[in-house]
């Protein structure tokens, strides 16, 4: 789903897959003004979110999980523009997080060293099975899922997952719940 009105840009519950073999694509572009939450991008040879934001923007990426991307999500913006990034699963990139997050982001995870929350770094999500692109989170009873109960609540924003089954309780981190 997206919509834009009067500059109010959405994008979300959707599953953006590379399909060209070659090219510098992007799976989701903002340079204005947005709020893009619960997608699930994959296999982006280049970049899975990149923000290159203009004309003093906002753009607000929630509950989204980026997966075997050059980059998984880039946020190129000049000090006047910001991206406030929560509860963003990026793992399986070659980078995970590149750019300057607003210091309000929160709850992002990354395979790597690059997330903008520290104590979120070098965790590797489970999910049900990413070979055949089954994004959906894993259980794992004692060994845990580090997406698992680990969110901000964001339901003034945002009550269901890309399912559209309802977030309840402490919010798990990505896509779905």
């Amino acid at each position: 789903d997206s919509s834009a009105v009067n500059g109010d840009t959405r994008i979300w519950n959707n599953i953006i897959k590379n399909q060209a073999t070659a090219g510098t694509r992007v799976g989701i572009y903002l340079s204005y003004s947005a709020k893009v939450w619960n997608n699930i991008i994959y296999d982006w040879g280049n970049r899975g979110i990149y923000t290159r934001l203009y004309n003093n923007a906002t753009s607000y990426v929630y509950n989204n999980t980026i997966y075997n991307s050059s980059i998984g999500f880039e946020a190129e913006t000049p000090s006047s523009h910001i991206v406030v990034a929560k509860n963003n699963i990026a793992n399986g990139n070659t980078i995970d997080y590149s750019g300057t997050f607003n210091t309000s982001s929160s709850n992002n995870i990354s395979q790597d060293a690059t997330s903008p929350n520290t104590t979120l770094r070098n965790k590797t999500v489970p999910f049900v099975d990413a070979t055949n692109k089954d994004f959906h989170l894993e259980f794992r009873d004692g060994t845990g899922n580090p997406a698992m109960n680990a969110g901000a609540d964001l339901g003034t924003d945002f009550t269901t997952d890309i399912d559209n089954d309802t977030r309840s309780g402490t919010w798990d981190i990505g896509a779905d719940d």
